[in-house]
């Protein structure tokens, strides 16, 4: 094996390692227990003083994991690299092991946790770790290529820490895996624009301004998961940015959040729409022409101008409107109607009436369809 296979092969080791193993102060203990299961302990103590301290009731730590982290395991693994997903998790009920969770990946994996509440102090934290990451990392890299072959994970510790490297940090630039794990409170909060603004931000390159500053510039893209309670409110950002998924409480497995993929594929549709209607505007507007009216196509579509029609309600005709496809709110098809027909109503033949506080059309009556 050459000499860098040998470090590649120290450095897949210290990384992939499952937790730090923790220190042995006692040059005279003579415990049999494995590393592994000396650190296994220690994460447990940890958690469990955590547990009591927030009043979490979630999944006690242990080694067998829930079907869903299994599966988060593989949607976050080091050879996965994706620009542009952001993984929803969210379970309305709780007490499903999202916060358990989250601390499995701090430690195994460095995980960075943010809060999404002001995108300035989010792109200083991730930019100062980036600062610290790449140094961090190369030195783990000289200090793992001058050990030899077989070396055991103690030994691998102990030359680590003498050479003061960051084991979490090296893991981090190794697998960049961002999380915002959002309380009960802030799950509610989903159209608060301040999360979706940091997350759209943070998943690219970007410059910080605060204190120091610098520019962020991902070496391999980075993991974000949101941990929440409700769904997202999939307007606040690019449809093809969001993989959804609830957490069965009952089978404790991922299930493909079919309700939101639906609305994902429609508001993908109507943005195609937008931009399909603009780019008609602009070519007309470049070839002299009026632009297409496609609320008046709808409409002409739907109704037509009568003489002495029966009053209709505005809400009737915005429901038979929106079947042929019009997008708009009911209070901008008022808008439109008093626009498009002003010479028609100053002349009388289109009123806008207001019979027993109901708002009405007169005048204008459906076509009538074989």
């Amino acid at each position: 094996m050459s000499d860098s296979e040998d470090e590649d092969e120290h450095i897949r080791r210290a990384v992939q390692r499952g937790r730090v193993v923790p220190d042995d102060d006692d040059d005279d203990d003579d415990d049999e227990e494995s590393a592994m299961d000396m650190a296994n302990d220690a994460a447990v103590a940890v958690a469990d003083d955590e547990t009591d301290e927030q009043g979490d009731n979630e999944q006690a730590p242990s080694l067998e994991k829930f079907p869903w982290q299994k599966k988060m395991d593989e949607f976050v693994a080091p050879d996965v690299e994706d620009d542009r997903t952001i993984y929803w998790i969210y379970s309305i009920a709780g007490d499903v092991g999202k916060t358990t969770y989250g601390k499995t990946l701090l430690d195994e994996q460095g995980a960075l946790v943010i809060s999404p509440d002001s995108p300035k102090d989010v792109k200083h934290l991730i930019c100062e770790t980036v600062k610290k990451a790449k140094p961090n990392y190369e030195l783990a890299e000289a200090t793992l290529a001058t050990l030899p072959d077989g070396v055991d994970d103690w030994t691998m510790k102990a030359h680590l820490e003498r050479a003061d490297v960051d084991v979490g940090l090296m893991r981090f630039y190794h697998n960049p895996i961002i999380i915002v794990d959002l309380s009960r409170t802030e799950s509610r909060m989903m159209d608060n624009i301040k999360l979706y603004t940091t997350l759209e931000n943070i998943s690219g390159s970007f410059h910080s301004t605060k204190y120091e500053g610098g520019t962020v510039s991902w070496w391999k893209p980075p993991k974000l998961i949101v941990f929440a309670n409700n769904p997202p409110n999939i307007q606040m950002l690019s449809p093809d940015r969001f993989q959804v998924y609830i957490i069965d409480s009952d089978s404790l497995d991922l299930r493909k959040d079919a309700v939101v993929d639906k609305e994902l594929t429609e508001y993908a549709a109507e943005l195609k729409r937008q931009q399909a209607a603009r780019m008609e505007e602009i070519e007309a507007a470049e070839a002299g022409r009026d632009p297409r009216d496609e609320t008046q196509e709808i409409f002409e579509l739907v109704y037509e101008m009568v003489t002495d029609a029966k009053a209709e309600r505005s809400a009737t005709m915005h429901f038979h409107l929106k079947r042929a496809g019009y997008r708009e709110t009911q209070k901008k098809m008022n808008e439109w109607i008093r626009e498009f027909f002003a010479d028609e109503i100053a002349a009388g033949d289109v009123k806008e009436t207001r019979p027993q506080n109901v708002h009405c059309w007169k005048g204008l009556a459906r076509r009538v369809t074989e």
